[in-house]
This record gives C-alpha cells, sequence and structure tokens, in this order.
C-alpha cells in the first residue's frame, strides 16, 4: 500500500485546526496493475454502477446517512448526488496511483501539479484536492479537451490562500445534500485571473471576468465553472470568525461590487499571493490571518450596507463591525471598556449590551481575548525579547500581572514565560 500526503480537510487553512497532515487517499498499485477492482472505503477512487451513471473512476468523498456510498461525477456521468443501492456488490473501486511527489504540504506552495500523471488519473487527483482545500463537491471535466491542474495553496494560521494557477475546463457543483452531510467551516472571496468564469449560486447569476472579484458562501449550493484554461486565487477565511448572520453573508456575496472595499481587496489578495513564501514563514501568522478575516467582514458589510434595501438589522450588523474594529483598535488603552465604547459610537449602554447579546458577543471577554493574542504574538516575537513580560502585558492594557498570568494560562494551558521559552525568545 502506497500512502501519500496530501492536507486533510481537518486542517485545512480558514479552520484554525493544529498543523497537521494526513494520507487521505490510499492505493494499492498491484490492484491496479492487474486490472482488478475492489470495494473500498471512502477516500478511495470508485465507480458508481448505479443505472446511468457512467462515471467510472469517480471521486466517492463519504458514505452517506443511511450508510450508501455517494458518488462523485465524471463528465458524462449524468445524475449528480446520486446514491448506489447495493455498494458491496455494485460499486467497485479502480485504483488509482499517486506518488508522494504530486502532493505537498499546504505550507510549501505546490499542492498539486498534474503534468507528470497519466491522464486517466487526473481528475480523481484534482477532486482530491479541491475537497482537502474546502469541502467535499463534485468536479467535472469539460470534455473534448486535456484535463490538466497546477493548484497551489499557503497556510497563515488561519486564514490561506488557495490558487488555481491553471486548470483546463471544469465545473464545481457543491449540492445541498452535501452541505447537510459536511458543511464547511470556510469562506471564499476570490480574484479571477484567466479566463471566463460562470456562477450559479441560487440568486447570483453571473459572469466573472479576469480581474474581478467574486465570493463563495460554501454552506449554499453553488455551481461554478469555466470552458477553457482558467485561472484564479482563493481567500479562504474561517466563518465562525467573520461572525456575521448567514443574511448578511448571502446579501454581500450577491454584491460585491457595491463596496467600496473592492478594488482595495482585489489589490490585497495579489499582494497576499506575491508575498505568500515570506507571510506563510512569518512567525506572525495569527496576525496576518486575523488581518484577512477582517478584511472580508468588512467588505462583505459595505456591500451589504450599500445594497441595503431596509434600515433595520442591517445598521446594527454594521455597527457591530464598526464596534469591533474600535475594540482592535484601541486594544492598548487600559481604559476600554463599554462605556468607552458606547461612547465613541454615540449609543447608550443598554443598546451597546443589546447589540452584543444579539450576536452573541461578550464584550468583556472579547477584549481580553483580542489582547492576550497580541501579547502571545510579541512574547514570541524576537522584536520584542528586550522587553519584560510585564511590559508587554502592559502595551496592551493589562496593569495587574497576576490577573494577566491568570488570564493567559487559563486560555492556552500555559503560562507566559513558558510560553516565551518554548517560543525561544528568552525567559524573562
Amino acid at each position: 500500500m502506497t500512502s501519500v500526503r496530501i492536507a486533510s480537510p481537518h486542517s485545512v487553512p480558514g479552520i484554525g485546526a493544529k498543523r497537521h497532515w494526513k494520507c487521505s487517499l490510499r492505493f494499492r498499485e498491484a490492484t491496479r496493475r492487474a486490472g482488478q477492482s475492489t470495494t473500498g472505503a471512502a477516500g478511495s477512487t470508485r465507480g458508481c454502477g448505479a443505472s446511468g451513471c457512467g462515471g467510472v473512476d469517480a471521486r466517492v468523498p463519504a458514505r452517506g446517512a443511511n450508510g450508501r456510498f455517494l458518488h462523485g461525477n465524471r463528465s458524462r456521468c449524468p445524475r449528480i448526488d446520486c446514491a448506489c443501492t447495493d455498494p458491496v456488490r455494485t460499486c467497485t473501486a479502480v485504483v488509482v496511483a499517486i506518488t508522494p511527489s504530486q502532493y505537498r504540504r499546504w505550507d510549501v506552495g505546490t499542492l498539486l501539479d498534474t503534468d507528470d500523471m497519466p491522464a486517466q488519473d487526473r481528475l480523481a487527483a484534482i477532486t482530491e484536492a479541491v475537497h482537502a482545500a474546502a469541502a467535499p463537491h463534485h468536479v467535472i471535466a469539460e470534455p473534448g479537451q486535456p484535463i490538466r491542474a497546477r493548484f497551489e495553496a499557503w497556510d497563515f494560521g488561519g486564514a490561506g490562500i488557495y490558487r488555481i494557477v491553471r486548470s483546463s475546463g471544469i465545473r464545481m457543483v457543491r449540492t445541498a445534500p452535501q452541505i447537510r452531510r459536511g458543511p464547511s467551516p470556510a469562506f471564499v472571496v476570490a480574484l479571477r485571473e484567466r479566463g471566463v468564469a460562470y456562477r450559479n449560486c441560487g440568486e447570483v447569476q453571473d459572469r466573472i471576468e479576469p480581474g474581478q472579484l467574486f465570493a463563495v458562501d460554501m454552506n449554499a449550493p453553488f455551481d461554478i465553472g469555466w470552458r477553457r484554461t482558467g485561472a484564479h486565487t482563493a481567500l479562504m477565511v474561517p466563518l465562525d470568525a467573520l461572525a456575521m448572520s448567514a443574511e448578511t453573508v448571502r446579501r454581500g456575496v450577491g454584491n460585491l461590487p457595491a463596496s467600496p472595499l473592492y478594488s482595495v481587496m482585489s489589490g490585497f489578495i495579489a499582494s497576499m499571493v506575491a508575498s505568500a513564501d515570506e507571510l506563510g514563514a512569518d512567525a506572525a501568522g495569527r496576525e496576518i490571518a486575523a488581518a484577512c478575516t477582517e478584511m472580508v467582514r468588512a467588505l462583505l458589510a459595505s456591500a451589504v450596507g450599500k445594497g441595503a434595501a431596509d434600515g433595520g438589522a442591517i445598521p446594527a450588523e454594521l455597527l457591530l463591525t464598526q464596534i469591533r474594529e474600535y475594540i482592535r483598535a484601541n486594544l492598548a488603552d487600559p481604559e476600554l471598556g463599554a462605556e468607552s465604547i458606547a461612547r465613541a459610537h454615540s449609543i447608550s449602554l443598554r443598546q451597546l449590551y443589546k447589540l452584543c447579546a444579539s450576536a452573541g458577543v461578550s464584550l468583556e471577554q472579547s477584549i481580553i481575548a483580542n489582547r492576550l493574542e497580541r501579547v502571545r504574538a510579541e512574547l514570541s516575537s524576537p522584536a520584542h525579547s528586550h522587553l519584560s513580560i510585564a511590559s508587554v502585558a502592559g502595551r496592551w492594557g493589562f496593569r495587574d500581572p497576576s490577573h494577566f498570568a491568570r488570564r493567559f494560562r487559563a486560555a492556552y494551558g500555559i503560562t507566559p514565560r513558558e510560553w516565551r521559552q518554548a517560543s525561544g525568545t528568552g525567559a524573562r
């Protein structure tokens, strides 16, 4: 059995999981050489065999709730999201041999390059890479052209860049049953770089030209594709960190051009790609991830604000975004609290607490959590190794060293001194 190392769906950028990668495809080359077929577990490549399905080598990401194998689709499969009626006797596994060098870890840059792969193995490899990057969905090759793709990816400690450097014509389809079986923890904003793409996301049906931004809510059905060689770069951020309602996300996805940050975000994504290797190796990965998330949140909020027809819930969402920004900008102020925040935004304390409660946000805990993140980043930075732990904590609003130490240990399970020692920046 030959194992390959590929990013696990449980450790993709934007989820905030620990950095670990595991094999998600296992192959038996002897079976392939012998021309045999065998049933296999989720994660293998199999044909469906169900009536009307010609999807030999179709990708099967998982079993459904009823225990049946759910199959992906190649271009000649007419049915999407069907299920085999008898997985043991009907489904067969066609084993694909992919060498370890053809898959790379997220933080290395190149995730997949199909040029050295046999033509018959490429669609399965592309599908696996797409699944690992975001969430299970169907990948269908455009007929009548060779299948080729090169993908790159970088992890920035909670957010990430996923780049389709080039790809032959494909369709990526995520259906409601797939969403129910596996909700995605990521939200995507992408910059189209080459070739015209077509998007169908419920109410949003449009044509995406090179140079245009588009967003994808991974927890809503979509159908996105291009007919000839195409390329784009996707910025992936953790959905829970956005802390925005599903309605706001839905409206923002369909109204991005209305945002005054549209061109700013385009330049931001392009700059991230240009400096991806350096940023991926930067010790301040969490800060980079936080900046990416804030940019996406501001983009969606401003797009919704410009396109909103009502004057109720949306302004509240925008106000909450402004409050979060105010907190992050004033963390170093020891007097930062409910009163100063309410005063700065011309609202009463009661309105402030009601707004936070409706969003499930604890104002005090949010301030403390943000301050702890800033202190932790500086304690691991060589640039601040000359400062004592108490001085670093004081820079971010912690006036009581004992209170800070207790909070730090409760949040991270380690003392500030132990964290600094583990980071190799000295013990003070």
